[in-house]
């Protein structure tokens, strides 16, 4: 097994070199800060990782360092009575080191190492014991006694088992089994990906009452159920393949197209369900910045699945397909302009548009009556328009526009 340091950095997903002999759910440390990560695919030479932690400022070459053990929690005394992160560190500990922001590379145990807890035995030396048999308990709260029990795949006799104070790292017992003694302690390290052995599953009946009435009323659990929280990856710009992108000459192309061209020329990197295209020379677009329509470009073309999609209509028939998380730009009632969500867009909304863009290419006339499905101006919309923008003339409200061009603006609908 041998160190590896950093190719490629995407956001939390890093791509390694040289780590010969890893094994996928390799735990591994990156960097000169040892940011917690995982190996989730092993493709050639190059391992893919997932970082639990920020990775703004890792650069390519910094050292990757495989711990060899697989992801694991903690489970002992102490347990219930800590709130974590989601690698496992106590967040009252980490503020307590770091501040109220977390510092990133800290290693800190997931229990109390030093903290002693008063452990009684339920059983005695020589009797038989079978995995997951109550061993003793320990009060770890009034009202939660933390049971002891034997480590799964153990089958014995008790050999030692003595009441007493204990911290978690402190023997407690012993018991002989056919291929020697095993050690028993109040703490044991489980791997993440790995089930929990039972007999049988007990249907949850009872609530799980946290005091807290607004998880209690709206989402409620049950003593022994599964819930997570989901959040959106990155910024959520995402539309489907066939929704047209304007390019900086003047072409509009579906955005499935443009990918599909670039994708065949470029180098493609594959992660589960996503596709990342590394361009050598960029893409050129039009961005929207400082509330003025600019030239830009992108060098990374993305793509990915989404679980649902939000279908954008508007009066004068315009039409979007977006993830609930793409932003839009909508227009308030003062004139303003916001980001706004898809999913948080109502019927009624006024949606900003680009009316006019200057490109280099020389103008080609239409005649709008001679296309087919033109869209013609509707006269409510224009008269809503002319209100909204008599109104944020009149007002102080930010538009981006000047309040000339707005009376103009008005006079003209």
């Amino acid at each position: 097994m041998s160190d590896g340091v950093v190719y490629r950095v995407t956001g939390p997903v890093v791509a390694a070199k040289g780590l010969e002999g890893a094994k996928m759910f390799d735990v591994v440390r990156v960097g000169e800060l040892g940011l917690v990560g995982e190996v989730i695919r092993l493709q050639g030479d190059t391992a893919t990782l997932q970082i639990y932690e920020d990775t703004t400022g890792l650069r390519p070459g910094e050292k990757v360092v495989n711990t060899g053990q697989a992801l694991s929690v903690d489970l002992g005394p102490g347990l219930l009575t800590s709130i974590y992160d989601g690698i496992q560190r106590p967040l009252n500990v980490l503020r307590e080191q770091s501040g109220d922001f977390i510092s990133r590379g800290l290693v800190i145990p997931a229990l109390d190492e030093k903290k002693k807890w008063e452990f009684k035995p339920v059983k005695k030396s020589g009797d038989k014991v079978v995995p997951g048999e109550i061993l003793g308990t320990v009060q770890e709260t009034p009202i939660v006694s933390h049971k002891i029990m034997v480590p799964p795949g153990v089958t014995g006799e008790l050999k030692e088992l003595k009441a007493g104070s204990y911290n978690i790292r402190e023997r407690v017992g012993v018991i002989k089994t056919a291929e020697g003694d095993v050690s028993v302690f109040l703490a044991t390290k489980w791997r993440v990906r790995i089930p929990r052995p039972l007999t049988r599953k007990l249907a949850p009946d009872t609530p799980l009452l946290t005091g807290q009435r607004v998880f209690d009323t709206f989402f409620p659990l049950a003593k022994g159920g599964t819930a997570a929280i989901p959040g959106p990856f990155g910024s959520g710009k995402c539309v489907t393949g066939d929704t047209p992108v304007l390019t900086s000459d003047g072409d509009i192309v579906p955005i499935q197209s443009l990918y599909e061209e670039h994708s065949r020329v470029n180098p493609v990197d594959s992660q589960a369900d996503e596709e990342f295209v590394r361009l050598e020379s960029q893409v050129g677009l039009f961005s929207l910045k400082d509330r003025r329509i600019s030239r830009s470009g992108s060098k990374l073309l993305y793509k990915g699945k989404s679980d649902s999609v939000i279908e954008v209509r508007t009066r004068t028939g315009r039409r979007a397909k977006v993830t609930p998380v793409h932003k839009l730009f909508r227009l308030t009632a003062s004139g303003e302009i916001v980001e706004t969500m898809a999913k948080d867009l109502r019927p009624g909304d006024f949606l900003a548009s680009v009316r006019k863009i200057d490109i280099d290419n020389p103008d080609q006339p239409l005649d709008s009556y001679s296309i087919q499905g033109a869209r013609t101006p509707d006269p409510e919309i224009k008269a809503l328009m002319r209100q909204l923008t008599l109104a944020a003339s009149k007002s102080r409200a930010t538009t981006g526009l000047k309040r000339s061009t707005l009376a103009t603006i008005s006079r003209r609908t």
